[in-house]
């Protein structure tokens, strides 16, 4: 799987934080319209700290204890079978118009190579 984007992110911090993505996770499944041939749903990609007693690393300072998101785009491959997920988050004022128009230009721009993003740095 590669995920692209972020339809959404779900953090938390504390003692609880494992508790609080799922309560937020369930949330966003109870209140989405998921149409899904397949059977796979919503996926979201991340993790959580593993130890939260400890103090981090400074080169973890910033994150949270945990931190998932929902990929705008995931791209899948299943049994040989390639998928391409769409994610979005849509209220009641959304043009869909508007909103289809916009996820069809980010999908050319990852098909041209072509991005306003910075590149990731060198780890």
């Amino acid at each position: 799987m590669v995920g692209h984007g972020a339809a959404t992110k779900l953090t938390a911090k504390g003692s609880g934080a494992a508790e609080e993505i799922k309560r937020r996770h369930e949330t966003l499944l109870a209140t989405a319209v998921i149409e899904d041939a397949y059977g796979n749903g919503p996926i979201c990609c991340g993790g959580f700290r593993y130890d939260p007693r400890t103090t981090p690393d400074p080169a973890w300072q910033g994150f949270s204890e945990a931190r998932f998101s929902l990929p705008r785009f995931l791209f899948s491959e299943e049994d040989g079978h390639k998928r391409l997920t769409i994610n979005t988050l849509v209220e009641a004022d959304t043009d869909p118009r508007e909103l289809t128009e916009s996820l069809l230009r980010e999908l050319r721009r990852l098909e041209t190579g072509a991005s306003d993003r910075h590149v990731q740095p060198p780890i």
